[in-house]
């Protein structure tokens, strides 16, 4: 099963991909076209499963920022046709180095390892 995880922000698109049970942080889409990087990646990639982080609050509720995730996975599964999940990504950017300049893609994959750590979407 080739699984996909976004880490999507109103600038950029963090994307990584698993191929099994791998996680690898694959490029970052620059928001205002992403559609069209997915959708060569998609094609490209035979994608089962595309993972959208949620960056919900402390207390485990939904931000406007995961409601704008939420949304955005609504239109990839009608786009793409293809079936979207969701895990809470509160601290995937900070747990990568903040020395890096572009932390999307790693963010993603983080998302993605605790996606398959876990199996358990919200």
């Amino acid at each position: 099963m080739t699984i996909l995880a976004l880490d999507i922000g109103k600038k950029r698109v963090g994307v990584a991909i698993s191929h099994g049970i791998m996680a690898e942080a694959m490029t970052v889409l620059d928001y205002k076209n992403y559609f069209d990087g997915l959708k060569k990646i998609i094609a490209e990639q035979k994608v089962d499963l595309v993972v959208v982080g949620l960056p919900l609050s402390p207390i485990g509720e939904e931000t406007s920022q995961s409601f704008f995730n939420r949304t955005e996975g609504e239109k990839i599964a009608k786009e793409f046709d293809v079936e979207v999940e969701y895990v809470d990504e509160s601290y995937s950017s900070v747990a990568v180095d903040a020395t890096k300049k572009i932390i999307d893609d790693e963010a993603a994959k983080i998302i993605l390892e605790q996606y398959l750590n876990e199996k358990e979407p919200l």
